[in-house]
């Protein structure tokens, strides 16, 4: 971990980005989900797609622990937004030095070319794709929670993350889906709750069953 920790800040290595904000449209069938992320840390080595980009969601306390299902769809949307916002723009990163750095004796940072992330990233992408490229999303992108304070980390595979098959990521899409659906039903009821004080009104969880069940006709009306 030291050696990795030492490799993530040689600018030669690999560009170190903290507090990334995106927005990603997930465009269902009948229906639109925008969801805002906020990433604590994204790390694109400079032997990508060798080696995947890294996300990193710091945790601190009793929150560094094996994820809860809610956690894990965080992680997940987290994962989408760095598919759909940055993995395209990851191999054109300009590493190493320029003509102004010979001439000055200056080392600059690594950038993007034509600064395609000093605005805000939004992108969009179809659910079905999604289910289509799991091999680029699993191969390419990966999670881990680290505590700042004592730097332990918890490394998940795809596995771990409910995200390793076509019917995973079908299950987790799904359970976005019908979110997604019952607030946009209910959003008369449902807008002045959240935006209340009441901290003890949640959306509502989906039955294991129920999800379990039902994506798996989602995923053929997807493809």
């Amino acid at each position: 971990m030291e050696q990795e920790g030492e490799k993530k800040f040689n600018p030669y290595e690999a560009l170190l980005i903290n507090e990334v904000t995106t927005i990603t449209n997930i465009y269902f069938p009948n229906s639109n989900l925008q969801v805002p992320s906020v990433i604590d840390e994204i790390q694109i080595p400079k032997n990508f797609p060798k080696e995947p980009i890294h996300i990193v969601d710091y945790k601190t306390g009793k929150q560094f622990k094996e994820p809860s299902i809610a956690e894990k769809r965080q992680a997940f949307l987290m994962i989408i937004a760095v598919y759909t916002n940055i993995l395209n723009k990851a191999e054109n990163i300009t590493f190493g030095t320029n003509d102004w750095e010979l001439a000055h004796n200056i080392y600059e940072f690594p950038t993007f070319k034509k600064r395609s992330l000093r605005i805000l990233p939004i992108g969009s992408v179809y659910a079905e794709d999604l289910i289509k490229d799991i091999n680029t999303i699993n191969n390419c992108i990966a999670f881990s929670y680290v505590d700042p304070l004592t730097q332990r980390h918890i490394d998940f595979k795809p596995k771990n993350l409910g995200i390793q098959t076509e019917n995973d990521i079908t299950d987790t899409l799904y359970y976005l889906n019908s979110l997604n659906d019952f607030y946009s039903k209910h959003k008369k009821i449902l807008r002045p709750k959240m935006k209340s004080k009441d901290s003890y009104y949640h959306l509502p969880a989906l039955s294991k069953d129920l999800t379990s069940q039902q994506s798996r006709q989602y995923q053929y009306d997807l493809i």
